[in-house]
């Protein structure tokens, strides 16, 4: 993780066994910040960018493709579908997996408007 402001590295984030493949940022209920990521290890890692300590992660059934956040928690998209990670707090995060679109392109993105 890198200080914006500065141009510096604050943390190296270590936990993932393969290549990531997305990198995106989320709020806790409470407002926190938070980085998640995922990748070719089939995991998704919620780390403290404050700190860059891990808090949370969960193993995916397929690669890791994409993080986009939402307001109630964040979406991965992997292999056979996207899944929804709802916040209710770090040890309660919830788990829902969505359908792949007929079409079979993997998409994951997220829009307030």
């Amino acid at each position: 993780m890198w200080d914006l402001e500065t141009g510096t590295p604050r943390h190296t984030l270590t936990g993932h066994g393969e290549w990531l493949s997305a990198v995106g940022n989320a709020a806790l209920p409470d407002g926190t910040p938070v980085a998640v990521t995922t990748g070719h290890d089939k995991t998704v890692i919620v780390w403290d960018p404050a700190t860059g300590r891990k808090m949370w992660s969960t193993q995916l059934p397929d690669t890791g493709l994409c993080v986009a956040a939402i307001p109630a928690g964040f979406l991965i998209g992997h292999g056979p579908d996207i899944a929804c990670f709802l916040w209710t707090d770090l040890e309660g995060l919830l788990a829902r997996g969505w359908p792949e679109p007929s079409s079979g392109q993997l998409v994951c993105s997220y829009s307030a408007a």
